[in-house]
């Protein structure tokens, strides 16, 4: 494969027209990202079931369910994205300073590396979303740190401010707006579930304590 061309959008981006001579090293970073998103999923797993065996829970069972799925089909629909998008930059219409070698890691390694980043966000915003009865200000954080995973996510949509929609592919499209809109839906189950996690946390539940009844807040 030769070197990567270039040329300018009907927006002025500098974008790729060719896959670039780097294909066989960016293997290295589809093993690496599918390593790791198998592993990203298997521990919002264990995150998940360790909230669905709290006694008590400022979450209903059916919103926590909601976090952990539509937090796993992320890491799906950004890896198939991803995949094909540093596969075939040119395609995508693909800035060049995001397709170049820097570190000498390979082509397209600022794709892998925010993909890769995107991981830990995730994991450390589901994991306070799904304590039983975290502080306030732990359940806020979480809270911020899933808006910034599916946003980051989201990000992908900037395609279309590099290039007019109609000039790509129907695939690209496909791919393209797949990940945009689980990373929608996720914002909104998480927006959702901060509300709930709010109330509940504020509402007085009762106790049984000694024959007497005390109020008390979760």
């Amino acid at each position: 494969m030769p070197p990567f061309t270039t040329t300018k959008t009907v927006f002025g981006q500098t974008v790729v027209t060719n896959p670039g001579e780097d294909q066989e090293g960016r293997v290295l970073f589809f093993a690496v990202m599918a390593v790791l998103g198998l592993i990203a999923i298997v521990l919002f797993y264990l995150q998940y079931r360790r909230a669905q065996k709290a006694k008590r829970h400022m979450l209903t069972s059916k919103r926590r369910t909601q976090l952990f799925f539509w937090s796993s089909l992320n890491v799906v629909t950004s890896y198939i994205h991803f995949f094909d998008n540093i596969l075939r930059p040119d395609v995508y219409w693909t800035p060049f300073w995001i397709c170049r070698n820097y570190t000498g890691l390979g082509d397209m390694e600022v794709a892998f590396f925010y993909w890769i980043a995107h991981l830990p966000v995730g994991l450390f915003g589901l994991g306070l979303m799904l304590q039983a009865h975290p502080p306030e200000k732990m359940l806020q954080y979480g809270a911020w740190a899933m808006y910034l995973y599916s946003f980051m996510i989201w990000s992908g949509q900037q395609h279309f401010i590099v290039q007019v929609p109609w000039m790509f592919s129907l695939p690209a499209i496909a791919s393209i707006l797949m990940e945009g809109i689980v990373a929608v839906i996720l914002h909104v189950y998480v927006w959702l579930a901060y509300r709930e996690a709010k109330v509940a946390l504020k509402a007085p539940t009762v106790e049984q304590v000694g024959g007497r009844r005390r109020v008390k807040t979760i």
